[in-house]
């Protein structure tokens, strides 16, 4: 394998795991659109509570917000990026260790 072999497999195999990676974060990004575009079920709650005898309720725990916060545009933005970026740095690291993607010569 000549230099120039060597050069274009190791950037075919970093390009090839960033699409890879590239891919993953763009799925990840419509299941997870997908999934908070769905209507929102209430949760009723039919049990007894009965408070214990001489111990105060925190105000802590009367104060938590019940509500899940909307997902801003930086989720997405990490969600496609940092899966792309893993793959990059797999590539990198796979051809460091020697491992790459070549075609076979016919």
């Amino acid at each position: 394998m000549t230099d120039s072999e060597g050069t274009t497999s190791a950037l075919r195999t970093i390009v090839i795991l960033g699409v890879v990676g590239l891919v993953c974060g763009l799925a990840a990004a419509g299941i997870h659109l997908w999934w908070s575009s769905r209507p929102k079920a209430d949760i009723i709650y039919d049990g007894v509570y009965e408070p214990l005898r001489d111990v105060p309720m925190s105000s802590g725990y009367t104060s938590l917000p019940l509500e899940t916060p909307e997902a801003g545009p930086w989720l997405y933005v990490a969600l496609v990026v940092v899966p792309a970026l893993l793959g990059v740095l797999a590539g990198l690291i796979a051809r460091w260790s020697g491992w790459g993607l070549a075609r076979r010569k016919r």
